[in-house]
């Protein structure tokens, strides 16, 4: 059995405790960037291979942009 919440509501998940400013948006977006570029020229991934991060890691942003506003 789970130990009773001593806070009223819906229970919160550890991405519940987050909270990202806009500057913090802009250095993951810097570093995505980045990690991209690494894994394209550095580790030789497959064009295909740094579309799918691309794609799922900007998505992964979005979703604390909008969830977690400043």
């Amino acid at each position: 059995a789970m130990p009773a919440s001593s806070t009223c509501g819906p229970p919160t998940t550890d991405l519940d405790r987050w909270r990202f400013s806009t500057t913090e948006i802009r250095i993951m977006e810097e570093a995505l960037a980045e990690f991209l570029r690494h894994l394209g020229l550095e580790k030789n991934a497959s064009a295909h291979t740094v579309k799918s991060y691309r794609e799922d890691l900007t998505q992964a942003l979005e979703y604390f942009r909008l969830r977690y506003p400043d």
